[in-house]
């Protein structure tokens, strides 16, 4: 599913691209042509069916300033807001923050079709991906598993135990006491006990900093590697 924005933004930018393009190599070209082929007489008129219709001229001004921003939005930078509280208290909603999209891979920006592998996602860093079951929604969350990592989650702790390596990073977290865990919620995976997942090869377990107030993998499963649409590099 193609992002609505991405959309949007791509069909301006090949529009303009077409209307500059037809402008400089047809239409201008045309324009003069016509002017010089007139009688002498007529004078300033010359001038006049020479000069560049205004809507071509706002759109030619416009176009590399809309190729810039499709191209370092598409592959290098993109600012994402905080939706909701699920980040809590590392980002607060409405919070702004800067996603490298290079760090992961390097995508096609409409349908975001892997051209090339970078770096995978690690333990700890935030990330903005697209939802495994409606991709045309961003979410941002906190990789705590990755591929071969055991995850467990059980009386609202968090339990990681990486085949790797000998420990996991601690970070802030929201926990509300009072809150149920919604344990019968959890996503279950075959041959799995109900609060324990295996990651599997080319997948990730995902979880919102606000450990009561966040769908993320402890309900709706594993994120594919391809989803992964950046690294969040700084907030404000």
């Amino acid at each position: 599913m193609v992002n609505l924005f991405v959309l949007v933004l791509f069909t301006v930018t090949v529009a303009c691209g077409v209307i500059w393009l037809l402008e400089r190599y047809v239409w201008k070209p045309a324009r003069l042509k016509a002017a010089l082929t007139l009688h002498e007489d007529l004078g300033d008129k010359v001038s006049v069916i020479a000069q560049q219709p205004v809507m071509v001229s706002m759109v030619c001004i416009t176009f590399p300033i809309v190729l810039y921003v499709f191209l370092v939005r598409s592959f290098f930078f993109e600012i994402y807001k905080i939706p909701t509280e699920s980040m809590l208290p590392t980002y607060k909603v409405g919070s702004s923050v800067l996603i490298d999209k290079l760090i992961y891979s390097v995508n096609e920006p409409l349908f975001h079709h892997m051209i090339i592998e970078r770096e995978a996602p690690q333990r700890d860093e935030v990330a903005v991906f697209m939802l495994p079951d409606n991709p045309g929604i961003n979410y941002i969350k906190r990789v705590v598993g990755v591929p071969g990592d055991r995850v467990t989650y059980k009386n609202k702790v968090l339990t990681v135990e990486p085949l790797t390596d000998g420990g996991v990073a601690t970070y802030e977290v929201k926990i509300e006491e009072g809150k149920s865990d919604r344990i019968n919620s959890f996503f279950i995976q075959e041959g799995m006990a109900k609060g324990e997942w295996l990651v599997p090869d080319g997948h990730f377990f995902v979880m919102g900093d606000n450990r009561d107030d966040s769908q993320d993998s402890r309900f709706w499963g594993f994120v594919p590697r391809d989803n992964f649409v950046g690294k969040v590099i700084a907030d404000w």
